[in-house]
C-alpha cells in the first residue's frame, strides 16, 4: 500500500510539472546546442536544454529547433558552403539522432514504469486472493501508460531517415545529369572544325548508299522474351555544315535505318 501510495503521488507530481512546463518557451537562436538532445535520454529530467527541462522534450520541440536552423542558414553571412554543410550534417545527423534519443528516454520511462506496477501488482497479490491488477493501472494516468508518444517518436525517426536517402539519391542523380552533359559538351557535340564554335547552319543532306540489311529485336510472348533477326533497309547520309562566324564548311556521314532516325537520336550522336 505504501508503494501504492508513492506511485499516486509521483503521478501527480508529474502531471503538475507538466502543467507548469507547458507555459515554458524554447529559447531558439542560431546557435543551438544539438550534442544536448543527443543525450536526453541520459540527462537528468530537470535540466534545462534551450529553456525547456529535458523530461519534457517533445518531437514539436525538436521541430522548432529544426525549423529556427533553416532560418538561420538562409539568413547567416557565412560562406554558402559552410551552412551548406551544416545543414546537411544537422538534417542528416543531428536531427535524427535527437529523435532517437527521445525514443529511447520514453521508452525508459515506459519501463520504470513498468517495473513500479510490477512491483505494486506483486504486493497486492501477498496479500489477496484476486490482485486488483485494473485498480493499480486506473491509479496512473492513461497519458502515461499510453505507448502512442514512443511510436510516433519512432515513426518520425524512420520518415526522418528516408527523407534524407530520398535527398542524396536526388543529389547524385543531379551531379549525373550534369556529368552527362558536360562530357556532351565536351566531346559529343558538333563542332566547327576550325573555330570549334557551336553556332552552324546544316546546308545539305545527302543520301549516299543504300543496301538491305538485318537486325536484331526481341519479342514479348506468353513464354517469355524471344530475339530473331529481321530484314531491313539501312542508308548512309552525309550531312553537311556550315560554321555562323568562320564561314567554314565541314560534313559528317551517319548510317543509319531508313525511316526510323529522330531528332533526339541526332541530336545525343552530334549532328
Amino acid at each position: 500500500m505504501k508503494l501504492k501510495y508513492l506511485v499516486r503521488q509521483s503521478s501527480i507530481a508529474a502531471l503538475l510539472t507538466a502543467s507548469l512546463s507547458a507555459h515554458a518557451q524554447i529559447q531558439l537562436s542560431c546557435e543551438m546546442d544539438w550534442s544536448a538532445l543527443s543525450a536526453l535520454d541520459m540527462a537528468e529530467p530537470d535540466r534545462l536544454i534551450s529553456g525547456i527541462r529535458a523530461g519534457d522534450w517533445t518531437k514539436e520541440h525538436v521541430d522548432q529547433m529544426l525549423q529556427a536552423e533553416e532560418e538561420c542558414a538562409r539568413s547567416s553571412n557565412a560562406p554558402e558552403t559552410l551552412r551548406e554543410a551544416r545543414w546537411i550534417s544537422i538534417q542528416t545527423q543531428q536531427y535524427p539522432n535527437a529523435l532517437r534519443s527521445l525514443q529511447a528516454r520514453d521508452q525508459r520511462i515506459e519501463r520504470e514504469k513498468a517495473e513500479i506496477l510490477k512491483a505494486d501488482n506483486s504486493a497486492q497479490s501477498d496479500g489477496a486472493s484476486t490482485p486488483p491488477i485494473p485498480q493499480a493501472q486506473s491509479d496512473v494516468p492513461k497519458h502515461q501508460l499510453s505507448p502512442q508518444p514512443t511510436l510516433t517518436v519512432a515513426d518520425a525517426v524512420k520518415d526522418s531517415d528516408l527523407a534524407s536517402k530520398r535527398n542524396l539519391w536526388i543529389a547524385l542523380a543531379a551531379v549525373g545529369c550534369v556529368a552527362g552533359l558536360a562530357i556532351w559538351n565536351k566531346f559529343v557535340r558538333n563542332r566547327c572544325p576550325s573555330c570549334s564554335s557551336t553556332s552552324y547552319s546544316r546546308i545539305d543532306e545527302t543520301e549516299l548508299d543504300r543496301w538491305r540489311g538485318t537486325k536484331q529485336v526481341s519479342e514479348r510472348n506468353s513464354r517469355g522474351t524471344n530475339t530473331r533477326h529481321v530484314q531491313s533497309t539501312f542508308v548512309q547520309l552525309q550531312f553537311t555544315y556550315r560554321c555562323n562566324h568562320c564561314q567554314n564548311e565541314w560534313v559528317k556521314l551517319r548510317k543509319e535505318e531508313l525511316g526510323t532516325s529522330s531528332k533526339i537520336e541526332r541530336f545525343f550522336a552530334g549532328f
